[in-house]
C-alpha cells in the first residue's frame, strides 16, 4: 500500500487534517442551526408574552354585566 513508514505517516497526517477540517465545518453548521432555533424560540416566546400582556391588560373585555372574571 505505502512504500515506506514515512509515506504512511504522511498519509495519516493528511487524513487527520481532513477530518479536523470536516469537524470544524460541521461544528460551525451546528452552531448556526442552534442559534437560528434559539432566535426563533425567543421570538415566539416574546410574541406569546406580548399577546398575554395585551390580553390581560384589557380587563374590560372580561367583564360581563359588572362581573369581572379576572377577580
Amino acid at each position: 500500500l505505502y512504500p515506506t513508514q514515512e509515506a504512511w505517516d504522511a498519509h495519516l497526517v493528511d487524513e487527520r487534517n481532513a477530518f479536523d477540517a470536516q469537524q470544524v465545518i460541521h461544528t460551525s453548521q451546528w452552531k448556526e442551526e442552534i442559534q437560528a432555533r434559539d432566535l426563533k424560540r425567543r421570538a415566539e416566546q416574546a410574541a406569546a408574552e406580548k399577546m398575554e400582556r395585551e390580553l390581560f391588560s384589557e380587563r374590560e373585555l372580561f367583564a360581563m354585566d359588572g362581573f369581572d372574571l379576572n377577580t
